[in-house]
């Protein structure tokens, strides 16, 4: 099976759900209330160094809206006796409150959607101020717990209650069905997780809010409808249910982690444009699941996500080994190989695409790729050429971890971001280009590797002191590779202290893709007579450019012909400056336009090969054609003569028949002879 996480990595990532605390230090002490702003803009308060008896949570702090209060914030105080929660809170933390012995008077708003496991527990509000109601313990319009001794095989909530906190039914072997009110917003984390002959529940049109595990192991095996208003589906929330049907919202944002793993039953899913995040085996093992039509909006992508479905398991559904779904590339056969090429139109690369796809050696990505999930390219051992397009704004986790082959990448502008580890053991890596707009490097992210033992065990960390950041002088690049102590090369070619222009610059003032010429050097000067600066220079590509092509392209110069197997904009692998304009060209287009003296790179300098010129001399000559007669015979061979396997092909072939035979011995004879 590809790319599963192990149980034990199953149940940590579980229970990271609950424990994980939100105080840190880097809380902000505003007033007596410690807080921290996240992702999304909003407030969390993470903690309060005040002695008074009345607590009012802000519903602002330094000018951001609260909207949760974290784990543990305001847990063993000695004082509060009433808090009050405003609108706008929609989230309480593990164990928040947890053992304020003084805490009797709680106010709830009704934008709450998670209450945390036991964040009022062991507080006088559970036992004095919340109401018990035919088994259920409520708290101001909310479901708190309920009592397994006391409710039966059917509950009803309350009329009027806006969620269901964590847990509140974890492990009732006994209830059936749950009849909920209209005004249910939220339904929280383990809510009935566990409830395992729990089969029917109706979710009110008011749902917006499905949390962690919310439904894990339940049957579920009556007609479940999604609410139209549900933006929010937790991981593990309908793990292993008999659920059939997914009418999806709208308004639907998030499907987490295994949500719907197991599921058997669900035949075809329709993820609505609303939604940009799918969680890891969100649909793992849904084995009649044939139709899966996913959002072009989407922005993450789970590994595994479909894995063992009738969808995923379809050969027919695969192009050319790739598993597409939209705009969204899912999954690559590991059995690839070669170079490979993502259609044209994909937006987005997910989680795992390739990993371990250890046969590939080049891919081939459209412009259109927006996105490149983590470890997307993890372990493909033989990959030496890869374009990131531009438009991609972060290098994820372990995109490229264990590429090992992996020579030389260019970053687009664009790029902001390299996320851990995201070239780490990576050891032949000798050249990366970082662009302009990058402005942060995770530690270990690029320029380490593993040790290993003779055993293959590894032993610890080695450092690629051969590894050269490419960049602008005075960027970020040259300060991360100075504090790194990487080499550092500016990305511009010059040409006597002079800057070469960018070439083939296009309208939104792009370069093309993978290309940089600082992989470039100069090779030869032509200087016409008494020309005091050269007529041109060429330059050619590094060898250890890593840009190459699968096959060795031809390009013919007159009498000369040259095979190169290098990359755009100077597809020969050569380019030709001209000081005099400032210009810089691919050698064919030099040739083209005739530019002065052009010709002596292949005669002078030795650029290519000259046509019939078997004996690889640099003239031509009768020994050539006496060379063919010889080959002919089987008197001699005339890969003795010519290494190359490209050229033994073509440079013997002098009319171009695609031949090799008397024919051509007698063309070079006339020739010679300036017989027409």
């Amino acid at each position: 099976m590809k790319k599963i996480l192990a149980t034990s990595l199953i149940l940590t990532l579980i229970l990271s759900l609950f424990l994980v605390p939100s105080a840190s230090a880097e809380s902000t002490l505003s007033g007596d209330f410690y807080y921290i702003v996240r992702e999304n803009g909003t407030a969390e308060i993470t903690g309060y160094k005040g002695e008074s008896a009345l607590v009012q949570i802000p519903s602002e702090i330094e000018g951001y809206k609260v909207t949760s209060i974290g784990n543990y914030a305001l847990s063993r105080n000695e004082n509060i006796v009433k808090v009050v929660v405003p609108e706008g809170v929609t989230d309480i933390g593990f164990e928040a409150f947890y053992t304020s012995k003084k805490l009797h008077t709680i106010e709830l708003p009704s934008t709450l959607r998670v209450i945390g496991m036991r964040a009022f527990g062991g507080t006088p509000a559970l036992e004095w101020h919340a109401d018990w109601i035919d088994g259920g313990l409520y708290l101001d319009h909310h479901l708190i717990k309920t009592d397994k001794d006391k409710i039966g095989e059917v509950f009803t909530v309350q009329e009027g209650t806006y969620s269901i906190a964590s847990s509140a039914f974890t492990d009732n072997k006994t209830i059936k069905e749950v009849i909920l009110p209209d005004s249910i917003k939220a339904i929280g984390q383990s809510a009935f997780s566990g409830c395992e002959n729990l089969e029917k529940v109706i979710l009110p049109s008011a749902l917006s809010y499905i949390g962690h595990l919310a439904f894990a192991g339940c049957k579920l095996n009556q007609d479940i409808k999604l609410s139209q208003n549900l933006d929010f589906i937790g991981n593990y929330s309908f793990r292993y249910t008999e659920i059939k049907e997914l009418d999806f919202s709208d308004k639907l944002t998030y499907i987490g982690n295994s949500a719907f793993e197991g599921c058997k039953n669900i035949t075809d899913v329709n993820i609505p444009e609303s939604v940009t995040y799918i969680g890891f085996s969100a649909f793992y093992d849904c084995t009649s699941l044939e139709k899966v039509n996913l959002s072009s909006s989407l922005e993450y992508l789970g590994y595994s996500a479909f894995y063992n479905t009738a969808f995923y398991n379809n050969k027919l559904n695969r192009d050319e080994g790739l598993l597409y779904s939209g705009s969204v590339l899912i999954s690559a056969d590991q059995s690839i190989f070669g170079s490979v090429s993502v259609k044209d139109g994909t937006t987005l690369i997910a989680d795992s695409a390739f990993c371990d796809c250890t046969e590939v050696t080049k891919i081939t990505l459209p412009q259109e790729v927006k996105v490149i999930n983590q470890q997307a390219f993890k372990g493909c051992k033989k990959l030496m050429s890869v374009n990131i397009p531009q438009g991609v704004e972060e290098i994820a986790l372990y995109t490229f971890k264990g590429c090992s082959s992996l020579e030389a990448i260019t970053l687009p502008e664009g790029v902001k971001h390299i996320s851990g580890e995201a070239f780490f053991d990576c050891p032949k890596l000798m050249f990366i280009t970082l662009p302009d707009s990058l402005a942060s490097v995770d530690e270990m992210a690029l320029g380490f590797y593993f040790v290993y033992s003779d055993t293959g065990s590894v032993m610890g960390y080695g450092k690629n002191e051969k590894l050269t950041i490419i960049g602008k002088t005075g960027s970020f690049a040259e300060a991360f590779a100075t504090e790194n102590r990487f080499l550092f090369k500016d990305r511009n070619f010059k040409y006597k202290n002079k800057i070469l222009p960018l070439m083939n610059v296009d309208e939104n003032g792009k370069t093309p893709q993978g290309f940089t010429l600082s992989l470039y050097n100069e090779e030869y000067e032509y200087f016409s007579e008494n020309a005091s600066t050269p007529d041109y220079v060429l330059i050619k590509a590094d060898l250890h450019t890593g840009l190459g092509i699968d096959t060795p392209s031809l390009f013919e110069y007159g009498d000369y012909v040259l095979f190169a197997n290098c990359c755009a904009p100077f597809v020969s692998g050569y380019g030709v400056y001209i000081p005099e304009k400032n210009q810089l060209m691919p050698l064919e287009a030099a040739y083209e336009q005739k530019v002065q003296g052009i010709e002596n790179v292949f005669s002078d300098y030795g650029v290519g090969m000259l046509m019939g010129d078997t004996n690889g001399d640099g003239k031509l000559n009768i020994k050539d054609a006496t060379l063919i007669q010889k080959h002919i015979a089987k008197n001699n061979n005339i890969k003795n003569y010519i290494l190359s396997p490209e050229y033994q092909k073509h440079i013997p072939d002098f009319n171009k028949d695609g031949a090799l035979n008397i024919r051509d011995a007698t063309a070079i004879q006339k020739r010679i002879a300036k017989i027409t």
